[in-house]
C-alpha cells in the first residue's frame, strides 16, 4: 500500500490536533502525580516477541522504555532478536477509567547468531495511537498501535507499514 507523504502528514497533524483538544478539555481536575510500574507485553515490530518494561504515567502523559526478544527460524535464517522499545505520548480519559492516547513509538533491533552475510541493526518509527483500561488504580491493560511506521530491516532495506505493528500487554504501578 502506497502512502504519500502529504497524506501521513496530514494524518498525523489531524491526530495531534484531536489529542490537544480531548486533554485540553479534560485537563481540570486530573491528578498530576507521576506513577512508575512495570508492564508486560506482546509486540509485533520487526517480528512478534514478548517484552518487559518501565512505564511512567500520569493523567496527561505517559512513557516507556522496554526490551523484548524473539527467536526466528524461517528455513534459511535462525537467530535471536532482541529489541529496545520506547514510546511518549499524551493520554486522556475517554470514559470513566478508560484512557486514549496518541503519541511516538521507536525500536531498535540487534541479533544474536545471525547467519546472513548482512547484518545491519534494524529499527522502525511512527506515531501511536493508544487505549487502555484501568479497572483499578494500579492495574491498566494497554493497546498501542502504529497507523504508520517507517523502518529499516537487517538486509538496509526500508519501507513503510500500514497498521502493522504494535503492542498490547499489562502493567502494574506502583
Amino acid at each position: 500500500m502506497s502512502l504519500s507523504r502529504k497524506a501521513a502528514l496530514a494524518a498525523l497533524s489531524s491526530m495531534l490536533v484531536i489529542a490537544g483538544t480531548a486533554i485540553a478539555q479534560n485537563a481540570a481536575n486530573k491528578s498530576s502525580a507521576l506513577k512508575y510500574g512495570f508492564s508486560g507485553n506482546l509486540t509485533d515490530q520487526y517480528t512478534p516477541a514478548f517484552g518487559v518494561g518501565v512505564d511512567l504515567r500520569n493523567s496527561y502523559v505517559e512513557a516507556g522504555l522496554g526490551v523484548s526478544f524473539a527467536r526466528v527460524d524461517d528455513g534459511s535464517e535462525r537467530y535471536t532478536r532482541y529489541n529496545l522499545t520506547g514510546y511518549l505520548g499524551f493520554r486522556t480519559e475517554l470514559h470513566q477509567k478508560l484512557y486514549g492516547a496518541i503519541g511516538l513509538m521507536a525500536a531498535y533491533g540487534m541479533n544474536h547468531n545471525f547467519e546472513a552475510s548482512y547484518n545491519r541493526a534494524p529499527y522502525n518509527v511512527g506515531p501511536y495511537l493508544g487505549l487502555s483500561y484501568s479497572p483499578i488504580k494500579s492495574t491498566e491493560f494497554f493497546f498501542r498501535i502504529l497507523p504508520i511506521a517507517y523502518g529499516r530491516d537487517v538486509d538496509n532495506s526500508t519501507s513503510t507499514a500500514v497498521f502493522e505493528e504494535g503492542q498490547v500487554g499489562v502493567a502494574y504501578f506502583f
